[in-house]
């Protein structure tokens, strides 16, 4: 979150920074050389900041491929459990179907042995010869029946399995889905912050670019002085040559 701010208050710095320095300039309107001392500081102070800036880049550079990484294994997590949803709901399917056909299976039995008359217990009793045969023909139609049941038993053994896989497929997809939303949130966030550090950086060397071209503009207007100053300057008059053959007479009075 500090990278997002650090672009706000260098240029708040960078404002201030600024107008000291057209400040320093106005005050020093006739001192080129001073001038350029105050440039070549602040151009100082810009290339450690823009060091700073460059560092920040990449932290935020590597986040962002960790997070883009993230992102992508979530994304094929993603994808598998859906495979594995979808495969269970079909497998509950099947099994609802089955229950339905052994539900059905079993109605057709019944409806056999006890509604449409086609086999009588109290018949088998009072037609078998022993009671040995009444009571194996008995056991025969309860394994019929218990075979059925346990059938039905088993399905819905199967079924209710098959609904709470699927309901803890669900509750790991809904999970899932919240851990990838939050993961591009995450990288949006970090691809605009990247964006901003590198127009904050791009602006650092804009700067001290400027800087560097007035320090040559004031160093050529500093030679363009000094060269007018040279020619304003007035031209002494040549010293009188020797004056040679003369002598000095002394006379008495």
């Amino acid at each position: 979150a500090s990278c997002n701010f650090r672009p706000a208050r260098a240029a708040l710095a960078g404002l201030a920074a600024l107008l000291a320095l057209l400040v320093s300039g106005g005050a020093r309107a006739g001192d080129p050389a001073g001038q350029a001392a105050d440039l070549r500081s602040e151009n100082q102070a810009l290339a450690s900041e823009s060091q700073q800036a460059l560092l920040e880049l990449y932290a935020l550079e590597s986040r962002l491929r960790q997070t883009e990484r993230r992102v992508a294994a979530l994304e094929a997590r993603s994808a598998e459990l859906e495979r594995e949803h979808e495969d269970a709901r079909i497998r509950l399917e099947v099994a609802k179907d089955n229950m339905a056909a052994a539900h059905a299976h079993l109605g057709a039995r019944l409806r056999q042995l006890y509604v449409e008359g086609d086999v009588d217990p109290l018949a088998v009793l009072l037609g078998a010869e022993s009671l040995d045969e009444a009571l194996s023909a008995l056991d025969g139609l309860n394994r019929l029946a218990e075979q059925d049941t346990r059938i039905i038993d088993e399905l819905t053994t199967a079924q209710a399995e098959l609904e709470a896989a699927l309901a803890r497929l669900e509750e790991r997809r809904a999970e899932l889905q919240t851990a990838l939303a939050d993961a591009k949130a995450a990288r949006a966030s970090l691809v605009r912050a990247r964006a901003q550090q590198s127009s904050y950086l791009a602006g650092l060397r804009r700067r001290q670019e400027l800087n560097r071209s007035q320090i040559d503009a004031v160093a050529q207007q500093a030679a363009q002085s000094e060269e007018r100053s040279e020619d304003l300057s007035p031209a002494l008059p040549p010293a009188p040559p020797p004056v040679s053959g003369q002598k000095m007479v002394v006379s008495s009075t």
